[in-house]
């Protein structure tokens, strides 16, 4: 979908407690432990893992860091090279399985709607190139079919297109219905743009490798 023939879009946002929220000790736990498995992030390091309560405590060498509703909370020695690393590293699988989980809300709560694709894409936001999910599907509105396409980016946002041989007014009550509908699946916005007819100047998300064009 080229986005200069995209008829509306829109943006809304979660709030960091609702990512929070989703990252429950049962789920980050195994992938913390495969993480650590990885070639590369342990340098001969004894490694233990515990639950205490809902936070998970990791102990690498002489480095402890405590998770906690996808916060990590380090102790080390001030200045220790390899307890930022470590911290680093845990700290951005955090933040991946919490984006991971949100694009899995977004897609089962699309699902009324009909089937609903996912792939990766890499896209350009605002000048930044950051690689998130777009979900994608097709609706029928008067007899012709409609495309909707949703980007969901990293920490908790979404931006909605619609593209299709439909009027402006008839993509506007489409992604309203898409976002009553993700309310009305436990999802809540902080912050919902108001939907927007596609237009030189509307900041949104290009793809790159040349599916979308920039302005």
């Amino acid at each position: 979908m080229p986005c200069n023939l995209a008829v509306s879009i829109t943006k809304a946002a979660v709030s960091e407690a609702h990512l929070r929220a989703i990252l429950t000790p049962e789920v980050i736990l195994p992938l913390i432990e495969a993480y650590l498995r990885l070639p590369g992030v342990l340098h001969a390091e004894r490694v233990t893992l515990q639950r205490q309560g809902d936070a998970i405590v990791v102990t690498v060498g002489r480095v402890t860091m405590t998770i906690r509703e996808g916060r990590v909370e380090t102790q080390a020695t001030r200045g220790d090279v390899r307890a930022k690393e470590l911290t680093d590293g845990i700290s951005a699988l955090v933040a991946g399985i919490a984006d991971a989980l949100f694009a899995q809300q977004i897609r089962a709560a699309l699902t009324p709607f009909g089937t609903v694709a996912a792939e990766q894409v890499t896209v350009d936001n605002d000048g930044v190139s950051q690689v998130v999910t777009m979900l994608t599907m097709t609706l029928m509105e008067g007899g012709n079919a409609v495309e909707l396409k949703v980007y969901v980016m990293p920490g908790g946002s979404v931006h909605i297109f619609v593209d299709g041989q439909v009027s402006f007014e008839q993509a506007q009550a489409i992604t309203q219905a898409v976002m009553a509908q993700l309310q009305a699946s436990g999802i809540a916005f902080r912050e919902i743009g108001t939907v927007e007819q596609h237009r030189d100047g509307v900041s949104h998300v290009h793809i790159t490798g040349g599916v979308h064009v920039r302005h």
